[in-house]
């Protein structure tokens, strides 16, 4: 079983900074995250990390996905779905416009992950190399009253 739990920013760093190869957590980002307020979720199994959300609340009312991932041992196990459901109903309970966040092609599965979930590709910045541009992606949600207590998937 999968446990979502939101966590403290450094304690997640901590916990998480070598969990995911492809992301470090860099004194850039530990200044970026560190100048916002910042909601952070942790996901474990049995006690044990294997991944990880690092977001903050935007001026419009988005929620913004500044960092995400998944261990690779526990990839394709469900563990991002899990993250995202979790995040989905925060964001509709508090009443925010939708979720945002980047990614990039050399990143496929999470591509994959976030159209399947609905989420929109709004934007791309050509980088002069595709595995380097941002794509960007977001996805309105349901508060509570549209949903009708029905869960988004």
């Amino acid at each position: 079983m999968i446990e979502i739990e939101a966590s403290e920013f450094e304690e997640l760093g901590s916990e998480c900074g070598d969990l995911v190869p492809e992301i470090r957590l860099t004194d850039r980002a530990r200044r970026r995250i560190r100048d916002r307020a910042n909601t952070n979720f942790v996901a474990r199994r049995s006690g044990v990390p294997i991944g990880f959300l690092v977001g903050y609340d935007e001026p419009d009312g988005y929620f913004y996905v500044y960092l995400f991932g998944v261990a690779p041992a526990s990839r394709g196990a469900g563990v991002g779905s899990s993250l995202f459901d979790y995040l989905e109903e925060w964001v509709s309970k508090r009443g925010l416009v939708g979720i945002r966040l980047q990614s990039r092609n050399k990143y496929p599965d999470m591509l994959r992950l976030m159209i399947r979930r609905g989420y929109a590709i709004v934007g791309f910045e050509d980088r002069g190399d595709l595995d380097a541009s941002p794509i960007r992606l977001e996805k309105k949600t349901l508060t509570p009253q549209e949903d009708g207590g029905r869960k988004d998937s």
